[in-house]
C-alpha cells in the first residue's frame, strides 16, 4: 500500500519524537478547525527550528498531524499545523506556577516537573466542567445494536459498572452499563455519570473500540459548578506503583483528624466506610461521618456541623504522573446550636438544620485546603455561584474563605 506524502511524514517524525527527548503537551486548538478540540502536541526544540506531531488524546487512533516551525525569539513559537491546508499560528509563552503556557487563540501547557499523567493524556482539559465523574459518548453513525452487545460481551467489568443516564428530559436511570446502554436510542442525550476514578479507563476503552466519535468530559457551562479536589503525590497512597487501599485510608483519616483538631475544639467521628471501584485502576472511595465546631468547618460561632465527607481518589487532566487528584465531596450536613455546658458534639439526632449548598461547598473547600497546605498538593475548586444564596456579608466571608484555595 502506497502512503500519501503527508502521512508518510507524520510517521517519520512520530517515530522519531517517540525516541528522542521531546516535550510533550496538552492543548486546546480551536483556532486550527481540526476534528477536535483537545490534542498532544509533541515537540523537539533544536537551537531555533521546531518539529513534530499533534496526537490524538489517548484511546483515538486519528492519524498524527506534522507540526513544524520556529522559535527565534524568547516566549514567543511560530508552529505550522500540516492540515489538508496548513495554518501557521504564532504562540506567546507564559508561565504559573509549575505550568509552561503558550498562548494564542487556543493553547497548551506542560509542568516544569515531569510529563503528562494517564489522566492528562485522556480527558480534555475544558474550562467550566467538572473533572470528574460525568461523561460524554457519541456513537458512530454506523453503530448498531449489535455491534454495542458484542463489545460490552468482551468488556466485562465495564459492562457490569454502576453508571446514571441522562436523558432530555432531565430523567436519569441508574443501572449496569451494559442495560443501559444496550441500544443505540439509549445515547440520545450522550451524557452518563460513572463512579470517580473510573474515568480514564472507561473513555480509554470506549474510544479504542472504535464505535464512538467522540467521548470525553464535557463542556460544561460556567456557574453552579461544586467541586472540591485536592492533589496529592501518588507516593504518600502507592505501594510499589500500585494504589494502596490501607495506605490511602491511613492518609486520609490522619489528614482528616488533623483538619477537625486544628481549632482546639472537639469533635466526633462517627463511622468510616469503603467503596471499592470494580474497574481499574481499583481506587477506593473512603466515607467518613463526624460532627465537629461549626467555626473551624465555615469560620460560624456558635454551631455544631454534622456531615458525611467522601474522598474519591481519580486521575484528572490537571495531574502529574507522580500525583493523584482526590475528590472531596461533603454530603448530608446539618447544624445545631452549640450547648454552652457541653464541650462534646451532640448526638446525630440533634442535629435538626440542614445546610444550603452554599454552606455544604465551604466545608468541602476547607478540608481540600486543609490537606494541600498539609501534603504540598494543589487545591481546586470550581465553586462559581457559591454564595449567591447567601445574605452580602456572608457572601463575602465565603468568598473570602475560598481564596485560600491554593
Amino acid at each position: 500500500m502506497k502512503l500519501s506524502t503527508t502521512i508518510f511524514a507524520a510517521l517519520l517524525i512520530f517515530l522519531h519524537v517517540r525516541h528522542a527527548t521531546a516535550e510533550e503537551y496538552i492543548g486546546e486548538f480551536s483556532v486550527l478547525n481540526a476534528p477536535r478540540l483537545n490534542y498532544l502536541l509533541n515537540l523537539e526544540f533544536k537551537e531555533a527550528g521546531v518539529e513534530g506531531a499533534l496526537m490524538p488524546m489517548a484511546g483515538y487512533d486519528d492519524p498524527p498531524i506534522v507540526v513544524d516551525g520556529t522559535n527565534l525569539r524568547p516566549g514567543e513559537l511560530v508552529l505550522t499545523f500540516h492540515l489538508k491546508k496548513p495554518v501557521t499560528v504564532t504562540f506567546k509563552k507564559s508561565v504559573n506556577g509549575d505550568l509552561i503556557n503558550w498562548w494564542a487563540d487556543g493553547a497548551f501547557f506542560r509542568r516544569y516537573s515531569g510529563g503528562l499523567s494517564e489522566g492528562a493524556r485522556t480527558l480534555s482539559w475544558q474550562n467550566c466542567s467538572n473533572f470528574v465523574g460525568t461523561l460524554v459518548a457519541t456513537p458512530k453513525p454506523d453503530v448498531t445494536n449489535r455491534k454495542l452487545k458484542d463489545f460490552f460481551a468482551r468488556e466485562k467489568e465495564l459492562a457490569q459498572l454502576k453508571v446514571t443516564a441522562w436523558s432530555t428530559d432531565d430523567d436519569r436511570k441508574v443501572g449496569s452499563f451494559a442495560a443501559l446502554f444496550s441500544n443505540v436510542k439509549s445515547f440520545k442525550s450522550n451524557l452518563f455519570d460513572v463512579p470517580i476514578g473510573s474515568e480514564v479507563t472507561v473513555v480509554q476503552t470506549l474510544r479504542k473500540s472504535g464505535l464512538f466519535s467522540k467521548v470525553d468530559i464535557p463542556e460544561g457551562g460556567c456557574g453552579g459548578g461544586y467541586v472540591s479536589q485536592v492533589g496529592i503525590r501518588k507516593a504518600s497512597v502507592f505501594t510499589n506503583g500500585k494504589f494502596d487501599e490501607q495506605r490511602f485510608k491511613e492518609f486520609i483519616t490522619k489528614n482528616f483528624t488533623d483538619f477537625l483538631a486544628s481549632s482546639g475544639s472537639t469533635y466526633r467521628m462517627e463511622s468510616k466506610k469503603t467503596i471499592p471501584l470494580k474497574i481499574r485502576p481499583y481506587y477506593t472511595t473512603f466515607i467518613i461521618t463526624a460532627a465537629a465546631d461549626s467555626k473551624q468547618l465555615r469560620g460560624i460561632n456558635g454551631f455544631w456541623d454534622h456531615f458525611t465527607a467522601v474522598f474519591s481518589p481519580a486521575e484528572t487532566s490537571m495531574d502529574s504522573p507522580d500525583s493523584i487528584a482526590v475528590n472531596v465531596d461533603v454530603q448530608s450536613a446539618t447544624s445545631a446550636k452549640r450547648i454552652v455546658t457541653s464541650d462534646e458534639p451532640p448526638s446525630a439526632d440533634y442535629f435538626k438544620q440542614l445546610l444550603n449548598d452554599d454552606e455544604t461547598f465551604v466545608i468541602s473547600e476547607a478540608i481540600g485546603d486543609f490537606i494541600s497546605s498539609k501534603s504540598g498538593g494543589y487545591c481546586y475548586f470550581e465553586g462559581e455561584g457559591i454564595g449567591e444564596n447567601s445574605d452580602e456579608k456572608r457572601q463575602s466571608e465565603i468568598n473570602k474563605r475560598l481564596e485560600n484555595c491554593r
